[in-house]
């Protein structure tokens, strides 16, 4: 359980969908609030090869330079969560950082509730494998 302004590293497996549940402490207020969260090679953004979705579907660029995390506020949580037909696109080996960015309903205050490194584990068997 988190309060605010925390840091998680988290992994994610290469041809498995990935899902990662934070959740607030109570003293949270979670009202009005929407959530983004994204990854990336670097905070500059620096462009790398990966997942990219467009079109309604997942392919691989080499001219990534953020990938959007589904996110969804559930009571005191917020699931963030990415597809396998995303996660094998990664290339072996690959880190990074990441990040969720918290929007009050006014539009006016924002604050980074979560960041931290990305480990991503290679795969053998592939969703290609399907």
């Amino acid at each position: 359980m988190i309060t605010n302004e925390a840091y998680q590293d988290i992994q994610i497996l290469q041809d498995s969908d990935f899902e990662n549940v934070v959740t607030f402490d109570s003293s949270h207020d979670m009202t009005g609030k929407s959530y983004k969260a994204y990854i990336s090679k670097d905070y500059v953004p620096t462009a790398f090869t990966g997942p990219k979705y467009e079109s309604n579907s997942w392919s691989s660029a080499n001219d990534v330079t953020r990938i959007p995390l589904t996110t969804v506020v559930s009571g005191q949580s917020v699931t963030i969560s990415l597809p396998a037909e995303a996660t094998t696109f990664f290339t072996d080996g690959w880190e990074g950082v990441w990040d969720l960015l918290e929007k009050d309903s006014d539009n006016t205050s924002y604050a980074r509730q979560l960041q931290g490194d990305v480990v991503v584990s290679n795969s053998i068997a592939k969703v290609s494998d399907f």
